[in-house]
């Protein structure tokens, strides 16, 4: 009876070895086979996108570092916005600390070299780190709306201990998320020779996979219509306001010639009102620039994986992966070529950087 299951076995795993062409390192149970990856795709195409990752890496990790720093550094950037930056820029650096090196070397061997345990290890930080980085950029336009759509209870919903609260959240959901496939209860995270890396694979025909796709992309997409379409009702509203305030006031400088102290006072209160209102529209500009990253970035992924397309259209496979990847240090660059405020954040903390270098060098020198 043994010795039939024991042949069975043996067929079974030589059927599935036969099915994946064997020639490169995975793990079937504790037998060590090697499987071939991106069969159908050329040198070229995966040596450029280890190369891109590896560029990825390079921009990435120092240009959120930078921006952390320099945000932590600046005291007129102490505000909701800036702490959930820095949220972003923590889960984006560490994204390209951990999951490009590791990708662009299965890109490179065309095999995932390393061990089972790793392997369980590289989906579940990927896809945490990019929930984190996508809830996090809903808080942020969540936040824009709520100071310019309801200016009044901004300071009593954004407290310290508030903030604090929603970061800690953003990180808990995205494990939580993620927890009944790390558990392997629908789905689990192994290493799967039809896409070429560890990710989500079917359990009993079930995997989160779909789901999360799914719900990585609709779910942003609706808060940033949502509110992005309320924001722009609503400044539209203000200054039709305020251009009926302006043509009420000529009117009434035509007939009555009198001018005080309290007209004075409310042109200015409402010039200044003008420019807190113009600061926070450019602040997202720059939110709405990520969004749109995040979309045309994140697209090709999704199309991939939802129509599971990964063999059919290997160059758009590829691509899906580097835009996602891309997504961990754009941001950076957006901040540098659309925010004033933030260039000038960066300027100060090279300038502090170089004073401080300079006084210990004349220390140095001096006998």
């Amino acid at each position: 009876m043994s010795n039939s299951t024991e042949n069975v076995d043996f067929i079974n795993f030589t059927s599935f070895t036969n099915d994946l062409n064997v020639t490169n390192d995975s793990y079937v149970g504790n037998v060590t086979t090697t499987v071939t990856l991106f069969e159908t795709y050329s040198k070229e195409l995966l040596y450029f996108a280890a190369v891109a990752c590896i560029v990825f890496v390079f921009i990435g990790v120092p240009g959120n570092f930078v921006t952390i720093v320099a945000l932590l550094k600046s005291p007129r950037l102490r505000n909701a916005t800036s702490a959930f930056i820095i949220n972003l820029c923590v889960a984006d650096g560490l994204y390209c600390a951990f999951t490009l090196p590791l990708a662009a070397s299965t890109f490179i061997h065309r095999a995932w070299i390393y061990s089972d345990f790793l392997c369980m290890i590289f989906p579940l930080f990927r896809y945490s780190n990019a929930a984190v980085s996508l809830f996090t950029v809903i808080a942020i336009t969540v936040n824009r709306y709520v100071i310019i759509v309801h200016p009044k209870s901004y300071t009593k919903i954004y407290t310290k201990v508030s903030i604090s609260v929603i970061i800690a959240l953003i990180w808990l959901i995205s494990f939580a998320m993620l927890a009944p496939t790390a558990f392997g209860v629908w789905g689990k995270f192994a290493f799967n020779p039809e896409v070429g890396t560890c990710s989500m694979i079917s359990v009993n025909g079930k995997s989160s996979k779909t789901f999360i796709y799914i719900m990585a992309f609709f779910l942003p997409s609706l808060v940033f219509v949502f509110c992005y379409s309320r924001i722009f009702w609503i400044v539209r509203k203000s200054e039709r306001k305020l251009k009926a305030g302006r043509g009420l006031k000529k009117k009434e400088k035509g007939t009555n010639f009198k001018l005080n102290c309290f007209g004075k006072k409310t042109e200015k209160s409402e010039s200044e009102r003008k420019k807190k209102q113009s600061k926070d529209l450019k602040l997202l500009k720059v939110i709405l620039v990520i969004f749109l990253a995040f979309v045309i970035c994140y697209f090709p992924v999704i199309f991939v994986k939802i129509f599971k397309k990964e063999k059919n259209f290997p160059a758009l496979n590829i691509l899906g992966y580097l835009g996602a990847y891309c997504t961990a240090c754009i941001n950076p660059i957006i901040y540098v070529i659309m925010s004033r405020e933030y260039r000038r954040a960066y300027k100060e903390l090279f300038i502090c950087i170089n004073k401080v270098n300079s006084v210990s060098e004349t220390r140095t020198t001096r006998p």
